[in-house]
């Protein structure tokens, strides 16, 4: 059984699982970015096992003379162990192979973000709460998805079309490059630095290895046929994950973003997607926006695992970070060009 195949016949999976969303990433940040799947589902004698586990993750080397032949895993935007079992705490002792899989490729750290609306932290006794995402249950009708909305959110959508806002959407190059054309806009308007900016290949690889599986959807808000404003959305089996909203030079207009995920939600409904996942708290606050959309909360979690405790340690005396524990993960990357992202 390869991995797709293992993969797809896992009751509870998202398109960051899938092999061709490393493949995006690893080609959007170079040749040494290496994306893998780890997963099990025969034993050393040849007999199925069970659960079989299944994980994708991205292993990054470390830039730090002396230690090239090593490097740390990170998770693929959600990511985290799958299996195909109802949950007990037996998980916990099978996940424990994915680690040793990770620390036998030289990997001295493992940086998890736990997909919320599977909920495979629970394989992770060790597991940290960060805090809630705010998702919409699709499988609701419409009227009641709209009717669970704060009155203030249901108000702006009318306002936005009243105001002459149109949305449409597509995927390919030209709505990839209207949606480059506004993100780009935005963050020099912020003053990002430049690993904010999607790198041109990120658009290419996304549309290479996604377009052919209906895995993402650009949406465009115009007034008076100019492009106010874009969202790109992410997913695949029946998850779809609210990646970057954007106003063109970081100006909210006319409430157009709140028009773009409403067509996002009917447009998902139609197609068969039953959950929409907007995301958590960040720096901007713009929880208080997702959470004008939906009463529906998951928690949210993240792992820290060090899988080589003693190059570990040697690396944080190298780098100077030794003694510090909380904080970035894994801490010897907190260097000018050294960042995980």
């Amino acid at each position: 059984m390869d991995a797709i195949k293992l993969l797809e016949s896992l009751p509870r999976k998202s398109i960051f699982h899938h092999p061709a969303w490393a493949n995006v990433i690893t080609e959007t940040y170079g040749k040494d970015w290496h994306g893998k799947s780890l997963y099990r589902y025969k034993n050393d004698a040849g007999i199925e096992t069970y659960p079989r586990l299944f994980t994708s993750i991205i292993l990054r080397p470390i830039p730090i003379q002396g230690y090239e032949e090593y490097c740390d895993a990170i998770s693929p935007v959600w990511g985290g162990v799958l299996w195909d079992v109802e949950f007990s705490p037996a998980i916990t002792t099978w996940t424990q192979w994915i680690y040793d899989m990770l620390a036998h490729n030289k990997a001295v750290s493992y940086f998890i973000r736990y997909d919320p609306i599977v909920g495979n932290h629970r394989a992770d006794p060790d597991a940290i709460l960060v805090g809630d995402i705010v998702y919409i249950d699709l499988t609701k009708p419409e009227k009641q998805i709209k009717a669970e909305m704060q009155k203030q959110t249901r108000n702006a959508i009318e306002n936005a079309r009243k105001k002459g806002v149109h949305i449409t959407h597509g995927k390919g190059e030209e709505y990839l490059n209207r949606f480059k054309a506004i993100y780009n806009s935005a963050m020099a308007a912020k003053g990002a630095a430049q690993g904010y900016i999607y790198p041109d290949q990120f658009y290419t690889s996304l549309d290479k290895w996604l377009g052919p599986m209906e895995g993402y959807r650009v949406f465009i808000a115009t007034k008076n046929g100019k492009d106010i404003a874009a969202s790109l959305e992410v997913g695949g089996y029946g998850r779809l994950y609210d990646m970057c909203r954007v106003y063109k030079d970081d100006q909210p207009q006319d409430n157009a973003h709140n028009l773009l995920l409403w067509n996002v939600i009917k447009w998902a409904k139609k197609n068969g997607i039953e959950t929409f996942n907007l995301g958590g708290r960040d720096a901007s606050g713009s929880f208080a926006f997702k959470e004008g959309w939906s009463n529906d909360r998951k928690p949210y979690f993240i792992g820290k695992k060090i899988l080589l405790p003693a190059i570990y340690k040697e690396l944080q005396e190298k780098t100077g970070t030794g003694g510090k524990t909380e904080g970035y993960f894994p801490v010897y990357r907190n260097q000018p060009g050294n960042q995980v992202g």
